[in-house]
Formats: structure tokens, C-alpha cells, sequence
């Protein structure tokens, strides 16, 4: 867009909050090609918009401490499922600022039993927000909100993900199914995983769990679970064909 083709009326830049943003416009009249910003047309002039542009918060606010990155992360995760991106854009950026000053390790040792999730989802959330955080507060809008169909969309790729919404192929309501059928039309080997691969995390998430608290077991506890070991482990080397196994 040439710089006297249309006059501007450029709304005030506010970042960090959705509801900074003035008000929603059909998606026709979106200009993606402005990261931060949306022009619409109004009255025969264009209007520039901010849309939520979080990333940049940071300068203009300084550096937050773990405490501040901890007490706003345990406030939105306090919401469950009803802002899912949300959480993980902040995710995101929390890790991004944290980890440039060697600080990420300490939020967790710090404040990880109040942020109300594991490390694990962290990771989950940091893939979303780095997958879908190019969408602006209008597509924002047409996302789900469960943690693993937002997760299998963000496996997709944004340009591809930006098709999807402006087929309309992405809703509120879209099911984990049907996201994960979307992938694999974009990415069909996304979802293939080695077989033994759910089995080696179950594994490892067995062996954490122990390590963790067999030290507070009682000696009866502690002679409980290895005999139940011991006994589940002769099974399994005597067995001369696989095991019927429901879902690992």
C-alpha cells in the first residue's frame, strides 16, 4: 500500500491484552501484511489497529522477575481451558525472557508446584505459541481451546493454518479428530511415531514417578513394589508371544 494512497487514522499502539483492541472486523478487511497491526476501512479512510503484540511487552515494561513471569502464568493457568492460546503465548514469551538470562530452570524450582502444570505441558504450550502465535486477536477467536487439538494445529505450519481459517475449516469447536485429520492432510507424517514410542514414555514417566517418592515408602511399601516388579517382569520374559494390550 502506497503511503498517500489511503489516510490513516492509526489507533493507539497497546500491547499485552486483547482487550487493548478496538473492536473485531470481517476477516476480509484484515491486512496480515502488517504484523501488529490491521487496517480496516472506515468511512472511506483506513484505520490502523494494534492487535495483541505480545512479544514486544518486554521493552517497554523491562525485565519481569521470575516472581512477576510465575504470578501472572499461575493467574491465567487458573482458567483451565478457557484461554489455552492465551497460556501459551505467555508461556512463550516467559520461557524466551527468562532463558536469555539463565532463568527458566528457576521458575520450575522455584514456583512449580503453584503454576498448576508440569514442565512437560510447558513445552506443549511453548510448540502452540511458537505454531499459532502469528494469528491476530480475530483468528485468535476461531481457535479451540483443548490443549491437544490446539497442539495438533500448530503442528500444521502457520501458512497453511491461515488457509484453514480463511476457509473456515478452523472453529471454536473443532474436535482433537478432526485436527488430527488436518494434519495429516497437510503433514502426513506428522503423526506417525515409532511403535514403542508411547511405551518409552510411559516408562520413563514410571521410573520419575518412583524415584521421586520411594525414599518417604515404608519398608512393607517398598517390598510391595518390587515383588510386584519382579513378578510383572519374569511375565513378560516368559511370554513366547506379545501380550493382548489395551491402549499404552
Amino acid at each position: 500500500m502506497r503511503a498517500n494512497a489511503l489516510k490513516l487514522t492509526v489507533g493507539t499502539r497497546l500491547r499485552g491484552s486483547a482487550d487493548a483492541v478496538m473492536a473485531f472486523a470481517p476477516r476480509e478487511a484484515i491486512d496480515r501484511a502488517k504484523p501488529g497491526l490491521r487496517i480496516l476501512p472506515v468511512n472511506g479512510q483506513a484505520r490502523v489497529e494494534a492487535i495483541e503484540d505480545a512479544p514486544a511487552c518486554e521493552a517497554t515494561r523491562g525485565p519481569r522477575s521470575v516472581a512477576d513471569w510465575a504470578e501472572e502464568i499461575t493467574s491465567l493457568a487458573a482458567q483451565r481451558t478457557s484461554n489455552t492460546l492465551g497460556l501459551a503465548l505467555l508461556v512463550c514469551r516467559a520461557r524466551e525472557a527468562l532463558r536469555k538470562r539463565g532463568q527458566w530452570s528457576q521458575l520450575w524450582s522455584s514456583a512449580g508446584r503453584r503454576l498448576g502444570f508440569r514442565r512437560r505441558k510447558a513445552y506443549t504450550l511453548i510448540a502452540i505459541g511458537k505454531g499459532l502465535g502469528q494469528a491476530n486477536v480475530h483468528d485468535r477467536a476461531q481457535f479451540p481451546s483443548a490443549l491437544r487439538t490446539l497442539h495438533c494445529l500448530a503442528q500444521i505450519g502457520w501458512p497453511a493454518v491461515q488457509q484453514l481459517l480463511d476457509e473456515g475449516r478452523i472453529y471454536p469447536s473443532l474436535t482433537l479428530l478432526e485436527a488430527k485429520a488436518l494434519l495429516a492432510e497437510f503433514r502426513p507424517n506428522a503423526l506417525t511415531k515409532a511403535p514403542a514410542s508411547a511405551l518409552k514414555r510411559r516408562l520413563a514417566n514410571f521410573g520419575r514417578f518412583v524415584r521421586r517418592h520411594y525414599a518417604a515408602w515404608s519398608p512393607e511399601e517398598r517390598t510391595l513394589v518390587c515383588g510386584g516388579l519382579r513378578s510383572l517382569a519374569d511375565e513378560i520374559s516368559s511370554a513366547q508371544a506379545p501380550i493382548p494390550n489395551p491402549e499404552i
